[in-house]
C-alpha cells in the first residue's frame, strides 16, 4: 500500500486543524504555503491519544521518504509500538535548504500539536541539518522536541561537497554542506538550543560525510561511531538507515530520558545486520534509491554560488536575527565565484635534454541552454612550465617547444584573470644508462 495512502482522514482533518503556524509563535514566518507544508507530512496512523510519543523522519540530500525510510523505520517504528511519520523535502532536497527547513518547522509543529507530547526527530546525512537549524532559529520549537538524532550528518561540512563544488557545477545544497560555508558558520555561531537530547552517530567508513567521522561531531551531542561499539562494523554513508545497531541506538534514546547510550543495548546487538524490514518493498527502494541519488547530482539545476543567507541568520543584517524578519528574505546576493580552468598536456612523458613539443589546452565548464555541462577552450590563458611561457588562442589551446635540463616531474600552470588557475604535470624521462658486454 502506498505510503500516503497510510494516512487516515481523521488525521489529515486533526492535522489540518492544528498545523496552522500560530500568530503568536516564536521566529520567523514561514514562506512556504501552508497547504503545500501540510501535504509533505505523511504519518503511519493517528496520533492523537496515541500512548507513545511520535517519531519525525527526515531524509537526506537527492532521496524522498519512499528511498529512504519506507522499508525501514516507517515499517520497523510502528512494529515497535512508535507512530512515525516523514517529511517529503522539495527537490529532493537538492535546494537552498533554508527553504527545506521550513518544512521540518511546519512538521515538527503539526506533530506536537496532533500528539500532545515532545517528538523525536531522525534525520539522515542532510536531514539532520533542517532540524538543528529549525531548533536554532524557530524559539518555539525546542520545547517541543525531546530528542534530535543524527545519522551521518555532515554538521561539520563534507570534503566531498568542497572537491565537487571546486571542480564541477553544484546544487544549492551541496554548497551550504561544504566545510567553512556561510550555511553551516551560521548554523555554529551559537550553541544548539537547550530542551532536546542530541546523539549523533557516525560510521568511520563513512564516504559521503568526511572526513569520517569528524564531520558529523557535534558538541552538544552523544557522538557515538557504530565502530566504537562494534569493532570493524561495515557499515557506510547510506547503510546507516538500515543498519540494527543504528536503530538500536535510536530506540535506546527515544526510550530514555538524555541521549543514546551505547552501554544499554542489549546482548548480541553487534551480531545482527539490518533492523525489521518490509521484505516486499525493500530491494526495489536501494535500487530506486542509488539510481535516483546519481539522477539528483547529475541533472539537477545547479548554481553559481552558495545561496545567500536569510536575513534572520544573517549576523550582517540590519535587523540582524529579529523574528519579524520574513524567512525568505536575503540582505544581500551570494558571493561570486571565479570559474575555475582545466590544463591537458601532451605528451605527459618525454626524455630529458632533448628538445620537445609540449600541446596545451585550456578549458572552463560552462552550461549549455538545457542545462548540460561541456568543456569549452579559455582564449588569452597563460600557461608557464620550466620557466618559458605561452598564451592560448582562440580556441583554448598552445603548444611550446622546449628542453627540460633535469630528469623528474615538472609543473605546468594555467592562469587567466578573473578565473582560479589549473595545473599539470609533465615527466621528464631519465636518459638510459649504456650497457656494458664483456
Amino acid at each position: 500500500m502506498p505510503l500516503r495512502a497510510l494516512m487516515s482522514t481523521a488525521l489529515v482533518g486533526a492535522l489540518a486543524a492544528v498545523g496552522a503556524s500560530p500568530a503568536a509563535a516564536a521566529g520567523p514566518p514561514l514562506t512556504v504555503p501552508a497547504d503545500r507544508l501540510a501535504a509533505a507530512l505523511r504519518c503511519t496512523s493517528e496520533l492523537r491519544g496515541h500512548p507513545r510519543a511520535p517519531v519525525l523522519l527526515v531524509h537526506g540530500t537527492g532521496t524522498t521518504v519512499e528511498e529512504s525510510w519506507r522499508s525501514g523505520y516507517l515499517h520497523a517504528l510502528p512494529q515497535a509500538g512508535i507512530p512515525a511519520c516523514a517529511v517529503q523535502l522539495p527537490e529532493r532536497a537538492m535546494e537552498d535548504i533554508q527553504i527545506a527547513t521550513e518544512y521540518v518547522v511546519s512538521a515538527i509543529r503539526r506533530m506536537a500539536a496532533a500528539s500532545g507530547r515532545k517528538i523525536a526527530i531522525v534525520g539522515h546525512s542532510q536531514g539532520g541539518l533542517e532540524p538543528l537549524w529549525a531548533l536554532r532559529f524557530w524559539p518555539d520549537l525546542p520545547p517541543l522536541v525531546d530528542d534530535l538524532i543524527a545519522l551521518a550528518v555532515p554538521y561539520n561540512g563534507t570534503q566531498v561537497a568542497n572537491d565537487r563544488c571546486r571542480d564541477f557545477p553544484c546544487q544549492a545544497a551541496v554548497w551550504q554542506m561544504r566545510r567553512g560555508s556561510r550555511f553551516l558558520t551560521a548554523l555554529h555561531a551559537a550553541p544548539p538550543p537547550g530542551g532536546p537530547a542530541y546523539t549523533s552517530i557516525a560510521t568511520a567508513f563513512d564516504q559521503l560525510s568526511t572526513p569520517a567521522p569528524a564531520a558529523s561531531h557535534l558538541g552538544a551531542a552523544r557522538n557515538v561511531v557504530l565502530q566504537d561499539v562494534c569493532p570493524g562494523r561495515p557499515v557506510e554513508h547510506t547503510g546507516l538507515v538500515y543498519d540494527n545497531l543504528t536503530y538500536r541506538l535510536v530506540l535506546d534514546a527515544i526510550a530514555h530520558a538524555g541521549p543514546s547510550d551505547p552501554a544499554r543495548l542489549p546482548a548480541g546487538t553487534c551480531e545482527t545486520s539490518t533492523l525489521p524490514v518490509a521484505s516486499q518493498t525493500f530491494a526495489q527502494d536501494i535500487a530506486n534509491g542509488i539510481a535516483n541519488l546519481l539522477a539528483a547530482f547529475t541533472s539537477h539545476r545547479t548554481v553559481p554560488a552558495e545561496p545567500a543567507l536569510f536575513c534572520y541568520a544573517d549576523p550582517a543584517s540590519p535587523r540582524g536575527a529579529g523574528i519579524s524578519c520574513p524567512a525568505g528574505t536575503t540582505t544581500s546576493p551570494a558571493p561570486r565565484t571565479r570559474p575555475r580552468l582545466r590544463l591537458a598536456v601532451s605528451p605527459r612523458s618525454v626524455p630529458v635534454r632533448r628538445r620537445v613539443r609540449l600541446r596545451f589546452r585550456v578549458t572552463r565548464i560552462a552550461r549549455t541552454a538545457s542545462g548540460r555541462a561541456r568543456a569549452v577552450g579559455v582564449a588569452g590563458a597563460r600557461v608557464r612550465i620550466a620557466g618559458r611561457t605561452v598564451r592560448t588562442g582562440r580556441t583554448g589551446r598552445a603548444t611550446l617547444a622546449l628542453r627540460f635540463a633535469r630528469a623528474g616531474w615538472h609543473r605546468a600552470r594555467a592562469s587567466r584573470t578573473g578565473t582560479r588557475p589549473a595545473t599539470a604535470r609533465v615527466f621528464a624521462r631519465p636518459a638510459a644508462r649504456p650497457r656494458f658486454t664483456g
